[in-house]
């Protein structure tokens, strides 16, 4: 008699918890980690295959660790623009570029790219244009710079979405219920 009310509430539970009012929200995020003329290392998210506004960035962050500009860090607030396209073996291609942030006297920004086109210098120090990720300071001493030809990689992470880990809960309750069933008195 136990067992049935507790099967029932368990699988009123997994009804309730699955249900179409709450579907389950699975982002894309990556690590991102960029080597070369400079280093620096964060993770995105993203809401869908490809995209080209932060409405569908749902967590950023980046920091600086050598170059022009570092250490310094990034996040949401700071994405000036950003373009994103994920293909069938989930390789994530991006172009970021960050606004112009603090930075000691100064402000520096960042591009993140590993597209094969050329981006212009998102401080706008050299007016140059360079294929590559791109880490950049502007001084009021006038005495600016910019490291170029950095190397975006992005590497996807494995997450398990919730219904993944509910089914796995409810097929080991399942298990121990069965174990306590079969169980001599």
């Amino acid at each position: 008699m136990f067992g049935g009310k507790l099967a029932a509430a368990i699988a009123a539970f997994f009804v309730l918890a699955l249900g179409p009012h709450s579907p389950a929200k699975a982002d894309f995020i990556y690590d991102l980690t960029v080597s070369n003329s400079w280093t620096g290392s964060g993770r995105i998210a993203v809401d869908s295959l490809s995209g080209n506004s932060s409405i569908g960035v749902t967590a950023f962050i980046f920091q600086t660790g050598t170059g022009i500009g570092s250490p310094q860090d990034y996040d949401l607030a700071d994405i000036l623009s950003v373009d994103w396209a994920i293909d069938d073996s989930f390789n994530l291609s991006l172009l970021l570029t960050t606004s112009l942030v603090p930075f000691g006297a100064g402000q520096s920004a960042i591009l993140l790219s590993n597209m094969p086109t050329a981006h212009p210098d998102p401080c706008g120090v050299s007016g140059a244009v360079t294929v590559g990720s791109i880490s950049c300071e502007t001084l009021p001493s006038g005495d600016d710079g910019a490291h170029f030809s950095g190397v975006l990689s992005a590497r996807l992470l494995e997450v398990p979405e919730p219904a993944t880990v509910a089914v796995f809960g409810a097929g080991l309750i399942g298990l121990g219920l069965l174990a306590r069933r079969r169980a001599p008195a």
